[in-house]
């Protein structure tokens, strides 16, 4: 509940209904995100894990599993592992076990690495006796289940045993104790089927009972776990030991696409980063001969940087000493694929390098080993206001000699509704609050958690929306349905920044929420003595088709470029409808996503569909029936600006992020709104309402606030597939009509706009300039 989003380790491919059924309910009950980021493995396993004591060293474990390969043959070896806490109640269960094992000629390796670990002498002589067999209270055990010889692992089915077992794609035999591992256990055994599950080794009051998916009960005896484990043991050998194996390599081919370009997990990771700042660094080193801008990111996002700084300098004349002024690096070399080791990797390397460029010594990156120049200290920096921790490592080493800028990049209007003063009807000083009434309380903030925002209204006297017209500085009303009062909680941590910081930038464009950037920039000019700097859209100056990744056929440049062309040919211009909901975002109930694609062949709009999302399902049937249409294409990843700059392309269905509604209005075009939540019903509202640019889609709402009447119209989504159906045709008809063309009308007037943003008069250019001007910069 305290927490500002989750990071789970567990591997998507893994157990996604779970994960799916996670993120919605996080998102849901507290409107925060999960991120699903494993398996997190060691990518090169070693023997550096055992002890050396008098049992076992390193080169008797080797010597054991190459001796087993060359007398029992590949995926002959069964590895026996509960892990560090566990091990069998009942030691005459494990007795059993390794007796069978010893009677069917499979050779073993077991693992005590538990303090309950109980093996009697006579077993450990028995097992030497035969030489079919290895006892060691410490192993390598990834470096184990790699080794060509091991085929099977009798686990307990903890996480880190499961996912370790899978990316070798080794199948597995599961024994059970408590926590997570039975559910474990029936899942790999009954959905995933890449392993056997052992019932007759239960266990305990609860273990003795029948299980519900088929009455089965254990019998308790030493003499029914013989019988169960060597009638495993044989079908390890037989078909099922086949088709076991055959998914369990299949999992790991999964999980070796995890943290690739385009896996979930790398993407789950990615969601935390932008490209905004590097078109603006790009941008400015263009024009300013003597700038040089130095960008510190993750090793996750290094070549993502290169491409968008790339881009931004292609078709230019641009100089190499040009591009040489703005520098990419990393601070630490990336040596594993852990999130945490990134961020803590991250948080120890950030202040050394910063110390190193007030030095102007020279750095090193720690993706490419390149040495870049010394060159002059920095005379501002720039920190992603999710970033407060960067914040609070650069003012303890520069205090406030070096202006610290907050960058914010979400919608204003979001920015006010959650941290701006309740004059405005912004939610005030959260952090204030919870302090308070925790005092009031006589317990700890800590204690407190969010139970000051689910359920206090007499700490939050803010309504959660208002009927009035001006709720938001920008006159548009939002629905009940576009957040939960713990949307709140999400911006507690990056209060801290806009706190913090000396001044802020907003990424937005002034000409698109004009009310609250100028309600923003009084907020911070009132409380804090601060500037606001709208510098926005920075979106590219010339969109290419970099950006596509190619994981399969249809997703190729080539084909997304023939397809526009061939829709331009055959329908004419602004005839194309664009789908897209960023890499993180798609529609919980797959009906309606059905039902929209559906709609557009039906009124023959030509389109295409971007499912980069990981919750992204379309069935198999309608994709065959996209394909035998010829009028719709569908691709993981797309260069979204330039699909939307193609004269083919004449609407965007949208999330209404703020990435994505920048880069249609910089083309001139109009949307159509599907938002879920965050900023984007804030920005639904106002992009329909208000400027009269966008429709807004309201029975594809979904959820117990959702589903709630419109402060605006008292209008409540019907929740079916068919209210869906209705609603989108009359929207498309819409768009060949009158009102399509004032709304067209209306986001070319926007574009124009935007176009002079960054003109010597631009409002953009002025708030840089401005900055400049206030921190003393001289760049000419």
């Amino acid at each position: 509940m305290t927490c500002d989003a989750v990071l789970s380790l567990t591997a998507y491919d893994f157990e996604p209904v779970s994960v799916d059924v996670l993120k919605s309910w996080i998102a849901e009950e507290w409107n925060k995100e999960v991120y699903a980021v494993g398996p997190l493995l060691a990518s090169k396993p070693t023997t550096y894990g055992i002890a050396s004591d008098s049992t076992i060293i390193s080169s008797e474990v080797e010597t054991f599993l190459d001796k087993s390969l060359k007398e029992y043959g590949e995926k002959s070896l069964v590895l026996i592992s509960f892990g560090s806490l566990f091990w069998p109640s009942v030691l005459e269960y494990l007795e059993e076990v390794i007796e069978a094992l010893i009677e069917m000629n499979f050779p073993f390796i077991v693992s005590y690495a538990s303090p309950f670990a109980k093996i009697p002498d006579d077993i450990i002589d028995r097992i030497n006796s035969v030489g079919s067999g290895l006892i060691s209270k410490w192993i390598p055990q990834k470096f184990i289940l790699n080794h060509p010889v091991t085929g099977w692992f009798i686990t307990h089915a903890g996480q880190s045993g499961v996912l370790e077992s899978l990316d070798s794609g080794i199948p597995m035999i599961c024994w059970p104790f408590e926590f997570d591992q039975p559910l474990a256990s029936a899942h790999l055994s009954e959905h995933l089927n890449t392993a056997f599950e052992l019932i007759e080794v239960r266990t305990g009051e609860y273990g003795m009972k029948p299980l519900h998916r088929n009455g089965r009960k254990p019998k308790g005896t030493r003499e029914a776990v013989g019988a169960e484990i060597r009638v495993v043991l044989t079908a390890c050998r037989q078909e099922k030991g086949t088709e076991l194996r055959k998914n369990a390599e299949e999992m790991k081919a999964k999980f070796g696409q995890s943290w690739g370009p385009d896996g979930v997990s790398r993407k789950d990771f990615n969601a935390f980063l932008g490209k905004a700042p590097c078109i603006l660094a790009a941008r400015i080193a263009k024009e300013h001969y003597n700038l040089v801008v130095t960008i510190i990111v993750s090793p996750l996002y290094f070549k993502n940087a290169e491409a968008e700084i790339s881009a931004e300098f292609d078709g230019d004349e641009v100089s190499q000493a040009t591009r040489q002024r703005v520098r990419i690096i990393s601070t630490y070399k990336p040596d594993k694929e852990d999130i945490f080791v990134h961020i803590i990797s991250m948080f120890q390397s950030y202040p050394i390098a910063y110390k190193s460029l007030l030095e102007t010594k020279p750095i090193t990156c720690g993706v490419t080993g390149q040495v870049l120049d010394a060159v002059a200290a920095p005379d501002a920096v720039f920190i992603d206001v999710y970033a407060s921790p960067l914040l609070s490592a650069t003012r303890s080493i520069t205090g406030n000699t070096i202006p610290i800028i907050a960058l914010c990049p979400v919608h204003v209007s979001f920015i006010l509704h959650l941290h701006g003063p309740e004059y405005m009807n912004g939610h005030g000083d959260l952090n204030a609050k919870i302090e308070a009434e925790a005092a009031r309380r006589g317990i700890t903030a800590k204690e407190i958690g969010d139970t000051v925002i689910l359920s206090l209204k007499s700490v939050i006297r803010t309504p959660i929306h208002r009927t009035n017209a001006d709720i938001l500085p920008h006159r548009g009303k939002v629905n009940q349905g576009s957040r939960t009062p713990s949307d709140v909680r999400l911006g507690t941590f990056p209060a801290k920044g806009l706190k913090t910081c000396d001044a802020a930038f907003s990424l937005s464009a002034y000409d698109l929420e004009q009310e609250s950037v100028d309600a923003m920039k009084s907020w911070f000019a009132e409380e804090w003595n601060k500037e606001v700097y709208t510098v926005g859209p920075l979106v590219p100056s010339k969109p290419t088709t970099y950006r596509i990744a190619a994981p399969e056929k249809s997703s190729l440049s080539s084909d997304i470029e023939a397809f526009l062309d061939k829709s331009l040919k055959e329908y004419g211009e602004k005839s194309l409808v664009l789908i897209s909901f960023g890499s993180l975002f798609w529609p919980v109930v797959p009906e309606y996503m059905d039902e929209v694609i559906e709609a557009l062949i039906e009124k023959k709009f030509p389109f295409i569909v971007s499912f980069a999302s990981h919750f992204a399902k379309i069935s198999d049937e309608l994709i065959d029936k996209i394909n035998s249409t010829g009028s719709g294409l569908i691709c993981k990843w797309l260069p979204q600006k330039f699909v939307l700059n193609h004269p083919a392309t004449g609407w965007f269905i949208t999330h209404a992020g703020q990435s994505g509604v920048l880069e249609s209005l910089d083309s001139g075009i109009p949307m159509i709104c599907w938002p879920f939540r965050f900023d984007q019903p804030l920005a639904s509202a106002h992009l329909s309402e208000n400027l009269n640019i966008a429709f807004e889609l309201v029975e594809v709402r979904t959820g117990e606030h959702g589903m709630k009447p419109l402060h605006r119209n008292g209008r409540n989504p019907k929740g079916t597939r068919e209210a869906v159906g209705i609603e989108i045709r009359e929207v498309l008809d819409a768009c060949r009509g009158e009102k399509g063309a004032e709304l067209r009308k209306n986001a070319e007037e926007m574009k124009a706009k935007f176009r002079k943003s960054w003109k010597p008069d631009g409002v953009g250019r002025k708030d840089f300039n401005a900055f400049l001007d206030k921190y003393g910069i001289n760049l000419s």
